[in-house]
């Protein structure tokens, strides 16, 4: 009996995975990435030639899936849950490893029309601590 079954990580656990296994992934897998990132973050009309590719990155043959293919296949299900602060906090994450990277995923988005507001902050990630902020310091009710 699966012990596990049921339980789902948080949200936010899943968001630092995600970003973590970026950091360790070659060009080529992020080139991979991108994408895959485009299609779960941007409405479905996102086509743009690049959806067609991600076919490849599936299980076609008998091997098994490749960690890499495990790991998309974890982000895909895990950000159709992610609201727009997790994807926000996600960007700026992996911005932080790879800011050229975050500005070709921007380019591209904003080439499909009807998309010219995806931009990620400029701030810095905000620390993991388990509590939201609200922003300012010694702000007061």
């Amino acid at each position: 009996m699966d012990t596990n079954a049921g339980y789902r990580l948080p949200v936010r656990a899943q968001v630092n995975y995600v970003a973590e296994w970026f950091s360790e992934w070659s060009e080529m897998q992020r080139g991979d990435f991108l994408p895959v990132l485009a299609q779960q973050f941007v409405p479905s009309g996102y086509v743009n030639g690049l959806v067609s590719g991600l076919e490849g990155l599936g299980c076609t043959d008998d091997r098994p899936p490749s960690l890499f293919q495990c790991r998309i296949k974890l982000f895909r299900e895990w950000s159709e849950n992610w609201g727009t602060a997790e994807r926000e906090q996600f960007l700026n994450q992996i911005k932080a490893v790879d800011a050229a990277f975050v500005s070709r995923f921007e380019e591209e988005v904003n080439s499909v029309p009807g998309i010219g507001d995806t931009k990620v902050s400029d701030s810095q990630p905000k620390p993991v601590d388990g509590f939201e902020q609200d922003g300012g310091e010694g702000e007061t009710d």
